[in-house]
């Protein structure tokens, strides 16, 4: 049984040290364009009363609620309407985004702010020089001559996106990503849905928590320290 609360105890701890994780990264990102914040899910307690005391992971999810949208009068500043993204060439593949504060590098590519390729219905786009402007279908003009069409994409309810940093986002093995058919706002951005209020709230509830267990554990091994001791006198 001594064991059994060891274990309990340090996977308390595990769990809280991750939601500190979770909470933080959320209000890091709070005034990052397009950030959806990270979820906890509670691991069920049914699996220790039946004597199974190795539970799994502290889990997170992505949060999809919609940020608030921000005028910045800036024509590469993107906004997407529902529950549409942006697709981006990334290092280790095509990811996702809500993040579009898009700019034209010195190759002609539209790009994030780190530098990825944005996606278009053709792949990769590189456009002349000249005045760029993005339509509400997404179409993508040059002084007036159309370039290419944005690649927006969705996701069927029930999958859940890896979060991969820099507000992009990876799908799961096996999720095809469906065309969206979604109002592309030039000028806007979406902003962070993340109220710091109430995740400075759940930090510091867990930081609590995360004390209390701290003194458990040391309960338990002060309690076999002398349970040891008193052994070793008989």
């Amino acid at each position: 049984m001594t064991t059994d609360a060891f274990v309990i105890a340090a996977q308390a701890l595990q769990r809280d040290s991750q939601r500190i994780d979770m909470y933080s990264h959320n209000m890091v990102n709070a005034n990052t364009p397009g950030y959806r914040r990270q979820v906890g899910q509670l691991q069920s307690f049914a699996s220790v009363f039946d004597g199974q005391v190795q539970a799994a992971p502290y889990e997170t999810s992505v949060d999809t609620t919609p940020g608030a949208f921000k005028a910045t009068g800036r024509a590469l500043d993107l906004a997407l309407s529902g529950d549409a993204y942006f697709s981006v060439q990334g290092p280790a593949g095509v990811v996702y985004t809500r993040r579009g504060d898009f700019q034209v590098a010195a190759d002609g590519r539209l790009v994030t702010d780190t530098g990825m390729p944005v996606l278009t219905t053709q792949g990769e786009l590189r456009l002349p020089p000249g005045n760029v402007k993005v339509d509400s279908a997404g179409n993508i003009r040059v002084d007036g001559n159309l370039a290419g069409q944005l690649q927006l994409v969705r996701f069927e309810q029930g999958i859940t996106l890896q979060a991969v940093g820099n507000g992009t986002y990876r799908a799961p093995a096996g999720a095809a990503a469906g065309q969206a058919q979604a109002e592309v706002r030039s000028g806007y951005l979406e902003m962070a849905n993340v109220s710091t209020a109430a995740e400075m709230v759940g930090l510091l509830e867990t930081m609590r928590h995360f004390e209390a267990s701290q003194k458990l554990f040391q309960g338990y091994d002060d309690a076999i320290s002398k349970a040891i001791q008193k052994f070793g006198e008989f």
